[in-house]
């Protein structure tokens, strides 16, 4: 098996789900939500939305985010990159960063996942009916 492409063409990407951990996400769409969080540090808006293993609590402290901080003084720093790459170590899936961004209100950076991640389209998110706040 031959896997020749011209250069107008890329290889086909496997399609992901929301079952799949979000240590499977392909590098070039990992490091665009990074860059998409980063611009405005709006990583700092999910932090405290991520959840303990046990799910008791917040997993992340005061000490975590100085530590994600901190990565911007590095040249090509990411605090996202730094706060996904210890997400991981509990393994999340996808599904949970899509919640996150959703309760955060992060609407275009999981657009952007469901998009060019699950190959989805665009999220539905439900529509608020007069009255029933």
């Amino acid at each position: 098996l031959h896997l020749c492409y011209t250069s107008m063409e890329a290889p086909a990407r496997r399609k992901l789900f929301k079952n799949n951990l979000i240590s499977e996400i392909p590098y070039q769409e990992r490091r665009k939500i990074c860059m998409l969080l980063d611009s405005r540090d709006d990583w700092k808006r999910i932090v405290g939305l991520i959840k303990a293993y046990d799910g008791t609590g917040p997993r992340y402290d005061d000490i975590h985010i100085m530590m994600f901080e901190r990565e911007k003084s590095r040249a090509y720093g990411s605090p996202t990159d730094c706060l996904l790459n210890d997400w991981r170590s509990i393994r999340p899936k996808i599904v949970d960063l899509m919640d996150v961004l959703v309760s955060a209100n992060l609407i275009n950076v999981a657009n952007y996942v469901s998009e060019n991640v699950l190959l989805d389209g665009k999220i539905n998110l439900p529509v608020m009916q007069p009255g029933l706040l």
